[in-house]
């Protein structure tokens, strides 16, 4: 019998989330087995599969970790457990800690931020026959009766987070549905539901690794704002020394040969100090030697911190833009950017030789007025204009905005009435812009439907010669609108 079946949701097995929550409960001498459902369409036929596989195995709690979107899924397969089982249910994940207590509606417990510890706690008090196991839990809060909800404290975090063992990939007690049938996780299996990455001329899975989980930013749209508000000036704390990024990337590249590149998550890698960056640098190249990406942000952009980690191996970043309006960027997003320092980016594409950046904007916002999307086509074409100038090769990734449960951006479009129900759980939209870059300009022209862009950019094919012309002209008529 397992002590805990972790159920994650995400359409892929890399599953960073239960995967690091795993391997710490087996370094606590718990067994826990692990249930990949990235085919999970909902329907009854594989619900019942789970819930038959759930109820052969019979562990002591089972935990399902997932994002918003796939809210409606958890809620139905949490039901079917609660109907056919008396096996409680612990949701988490970063919906569970941006609505935990519409959360305890269907779950008997939530987790909120991290999982290792607590989970691992909740297990020894289940285990030594605890009444109420939950109780004092740090980072768990459940119902006491039908209105009562028990909030216990929030852990703060330690100074770092090197008592966490590696990610576990053992794929020992692994499972995966997969073709409506739940099956002991194949390696051939494991391998074909990796995410897969392009990064510099390495195409395939790319090992994911945390080296830091809080973010600098509170930006009002984003999930990782809920965790500023948890922990204040701890948030960025919550991180790795460099030796023991190493020595878990170390393990990867003499263990799992599958990962052929690395991506590092830290939500902005150049906001390290330099040393810190140096000490990375110096120790990635001469023991891993892998090419990289991770994420920056142009605010913080430094050449020297670039430069350093270019020599290391990274080869590929994300760069948070947002938008091109400075209203929507300050007054709805809580997030600053500097379109100068962007076209100086852009222009000093030989500095930056061997290194792609995509850069990310937000996209069907309800917030934007006529004047928002006149003054990002004006900068989209000062955009284009550099782009083509220096023959740069960045990419520009147009990203639907999402309303993540605990964010300001929320409550803002609850108030207004731009939401619908009480969650957004509409499945991520990311496309970009690749090719042809005067597309960018006319996706914000202000006389032109988004969805007739998006028709444009995914599905048409329409001459580069017209594209052009239609793109001087625009400019053209900017110019002269400018003017007046």
């Amino acid at each position: 019998m397992v002590d805990i079946l972790l159920i994650s949701l995400e359409n892929n097995t890399n599953s960073i989330g239960v995967r690091s929550i795993s391997g710490y409960l087996r370094k606590s001498d718990h067994r826990p087995a692990l249930l990949f459902l990235p085919e999970l369409s909902g329907t009854n036929e594989e619900v019942s599969e789970i819930l038959s596989f759930i109820k052969a195995f019979n562990p002591g709690l089972v935990g399902l970790s997932f994002m918003t979107f796939n809210l409606d899924n958890a809620i139905k397969l949490t039901r079917a457990i609660h109907i056919d089982t008396k096996v409680p249910v612990i949701w988490g994940g970063t919906h569970a800690t941006g609505a935990p207590v519409e959360s305890l509606e269907y779950a008997d417990m939530v987790c909120i931020s991290d999982g290792e510890v607590a989970v691992s706690d909740l297990l020894t008090n289940i285990k030594s026959g605890i009444t109420h196991f939950c109780k004092d839990v740090k980072n768990i809060w459940f119902k006491n009766g039908p209105e009562e909800v028990i909030r216990n404290p929030i852990d703060i975090p330690h100074e770092n987070y090197d008592f966490l063992p590696f990610l576990d990939y053992s794929l020992e007690d692994n499972y995966i549905l997969s073709k409506k049938k739940v099956l002991s996780l194949s390696p051939e299996l494991f391998l074909e539901h990796l995410l897969e990455f392009k990064i510099g001329s390495v195409v395939g899975p790319a090992y994911m690794i945390p080296v830091n989980r809080g973010c600098i930013f509170k930006c009002s749209f984003c999930a990782n704002s809920k965790y500023s508000e948890l922990y204040g000036s701890y948030n960025r704390l919550r991180g790795f020394s460099v030796e023991r990024i190493i020595n878990e990337l170390e393990y990867v590249k003499n263990n799992l040969p599958m990962f052929k590149s690395v991506f590092i998550y830290d939500m902005d890698m150049l906001f390290n100090p330099i040393d810190w960056i140096k000490k990375f640098s110096n120790a990635y190249s001469k023991k891993i030697d892998l090419p990289f990406g991770t994420y920056i942000s142009i605010n913080n952009f430094s050449y020297d911190k670039t430069r350093l980690l270019m020599t290391a191996g990274m080869v590929y970043c994300e760069a948070g833009i947002q938008s091109l309006s400075k209203r929507i960027n300050s007054k709805i997003f809580n997030r600053h950017f500097d379109l100068n320092k962007l076209l100086e980016i852009i222009k000093r594409r030989k500095d930056l030789s061997g290194l792609f950046i995509d850069f990310d904007l937000l996209v069907d916002n309800p917030y934007m007025t006529f004047f928002d999307r006149f003054e990002s086509f004006v900068a989209a074409i000062r955009i284009a204009k550099a782009v083509a100038q220096y023959k740069s090769n960045h990419r520009f990734g147009l990203i639907k905005l999402k309303f993540h449960p605990g964010t300001k951006l929320i409550e803002m479009a609850r108030r207004d009435g731009h939401l619908k129900g009480d969650h957004d759980t509409s499945t991520p939209m990311y496309y970009t812009i690749q090719k042809h870059i005067i597309l960018l300009p006319l996706y914000y022209f202000p006389f032109v439907p988004e969805n007739l862009i998006e028709f444009i950019i995914n599905k048409a094919k329409i001459p580069i010669v017209l594209l052009r012309r239609v793109s001087a002209s625009l400019f053209n008529l900017t110019n002269k609108l400018l003017a007046i």
